[in-house]
């Protein structure tokens, strides 16, 4: 029997900073292209033209409109909001935090789209689940009809020697869930941070970008062990044919 071509996804990746999501798509053997990405951090725009030559829409997302993304036709969304309002050692602000907007703004435009995405993933801090805006995002993608999966996991269950646990939600549009398969002192260099993610051997940082520059992105960034895999199951099980 001969086998079928495999579908090319289309993929919009949103506050893409230092190019996490994107290796990881690499990684996941997934068979498509990454349309456009979106982040406003100049410092990691930089660093991720440096390393997949193309520089990401640089501006505020909230700017954007359901005609904008329907103009994409994009399958699957990969986003990775920020962290800040919901972390334990900040104010946990949530939905009131400023920061949170840009993120229920994109929510609120899918609803509205002539072609919005077949699926979604979402990656933020673990307590993003216990938010006022993880309700709000999860009656706007139910009412969108999609189906929602959720993990907090970590790293080191990847069998790397790191503990980062993380959530991550993963909405498509199937009718139902599938089981998910088991997946000296000193302060560590930039490098060695970047291998903790699984950042490949060939990532490097411009050389305009400093130290501590290099620690804060990176601190922001996705594991590339713990996406990778998850991008595997959301595209290729929950769309097989």
């Amino acid at each position: 029997m001969e086998q079928q071509p495999q579908k090319q996804w289309k993929i919009l990746e949103f506050y893409s900073g230092i190019g996490g999501l994107r290796y990881s798509v690499e990684k996941s053997g997934i068979s498509g292209s990454v349309l456009e990405a979106f982040d406003i951090n100049d410092k990691a725009n930089d660093v991720y033209e440096f390393n997949f030559g193309h520089r990401p829409f640089q501006g505020n997302i909230q700017t954007l409109t359901y005609g904008d993304l329907d103009n994409y036709q994009a399958d699957a969304w990969l986003l990775s909001p920020p962290c800040q309002p919901y972390t334990r050692q900040g104010l946990q602000k949530q939905s009131a935090d400023a920061r949170a907007s840009s993120f229920l703004k994109i929510l609120d435009l899918i609803p509205h789209m002539s072609r919005p995405p077949l699926m979604l993933f979402v990656e933020n801090v673990v307590g993003f689940e216990t938010s006022d805006t993880h309700g709000m995002m999860v009656e706007v993608l139910k009412k969108s009809g999609f189906v929602m999966q959720e993990f907090v996991l970590s790293p080191i269950q990847f069998g790397i020697p790191y503990s980062r646990p993380r959530y991550f939600c993963l909405p498509d549009k199937k009718s139902e869930a599938l089981p998910l398969n088991d997946l000296g002192l000193r302060y560590f260099t930039p490098r060695e941070v970047a291998n903790l993610h699984c950042f490949p051997k060939d990532f490097q940082f411009p050389q305009h970008i400093s130290l501590r520059q290099q620690y804060a992105l990176l601190g922001n960034s996705v594991s590339v062990a713990v996406v990778a895999p998850l991008l595997q199951y959301l595209f290729f099980e929950s769309y097989s044919p």
